[in-house]
């Protein structure tokens, strides 16, 4: 398993990051931090407790529409028919 704290290095987006977060704190303010990127929650969790910043960590997955993921099954099916001897 990846230990993140042997070598760790702040990159500069989490530079960035940081000094928006200790500015938000500075100014007692909260913050709120999105990313789709999971790795980069990870080093920046990693990094807030380095720093003692107490933070909530939410992770969620957005759904495809179920009517487009059946349209997309019924295209794909249509695509096969289509192909039915491709070569090889």
């Amino acid at each position: 398993m990846f230990d993140i704290s042997e070598n760790y290095r702040r990159s500069a987006k989490i530079e960035a990051i940081m000094k928006h977060i200790t500015e938000a704190i500075n100014s007692n303010k909260k913050c709120v931090v999105f990313s789709h990127f999971h790795p980069m929650i990870l080093l920046l969790e990693h990094d807030l407790e380095l720093n003692n910043i107490n933070f909530l960590v939410h992770y969620f997955i957005i759904f495809q529409n179920p009517h487009s993921l059946l349209e997309n099954r019924r295209r794909n099916a249509r695509g096969r028919k289509n192909n039915a001897n491709p070569a090889i």
